[in-house]
């Protein structure tokens, strides 16, 4: 059964989050080189390897549905665990939000 299961870290999904940082990264350096008057070779380069960087943000959005759904399902024969989920979320962004508007 799926909601029995032990709350475990998969190492393996801190492989996958990396590459998706380190590709949006990449994604951004080669935006700005395409930005500069730009030489054949680097243009030829971040044609043809763009959509594989792009992907990294492809791959946060079902990397963290997977995660929050997960963190749903373990969570379902618990009294009030949505509203606790929303709680933990807010309490979780909200601060983040908050400095960098202070910013």
């Amino acid at each position: 059964m799926i909601g029995s299961l032990p709350k475990k870290h998969v190492p393996e999904l801190d492989g996958i989050r990396g590459w998706a940082c380190l590709s949006v990264l990449i994604a951004h350096c080669l935006t700005g080189i395409m930005n500069w008057p730009a030489h054949p070779i680097a243009m030829d380069f971040a044609d043809r390897t763009m959509w594989l960087f792009l992907g990294g943000v492809d791959l946060f959005f079902v990397l963290s549905g997977f995660l929050i759904g997960g963190i749903l399902i373990d969570q379902k024969g618990q009294p009030h665990y949505f509203r606790r989920f929303w709680i933990r979320r807010i309490a979780r962004i909200f601060p983040v939000a908050y400095v960098l508007l202070a910013t």
